[in-house]
């Protein structure tokens, strides 16, 4: 039950997500530093926000989220 504003802001930011790994050839080291793959480690903080990362198994793989940001 999105409107479209809130549907294309979405698209418009996963667009500059996947050019910006892209680019970086998903090499840790290159993407930004508020981005949460270089950040995974166990214990390791939200490099935004600070607070502890979080995991849980999607799909057999473990993925990290912070519940802060994103729960």
């Amino acid at each position: 039950d999105l409107d479209d504003e809130t549907v294309a802001q979405i698209y418009r930011t996963l667009y500059e997500v996947l050019e910006t790994v892209t680019t970086a050839r998903v090499r840790g080291e290159d993407l930004p530093e508020d981005y949460l793959l270089p950040a995974r480690d166990k214990d390791a903080p939200c490099p935004r926000c600070g607070h502890p990362l979080a995991t849980m198994k999607v799909a057999g793989r473990t993925s990290y989220y912070c519940p802060e940001e994103q729960g």
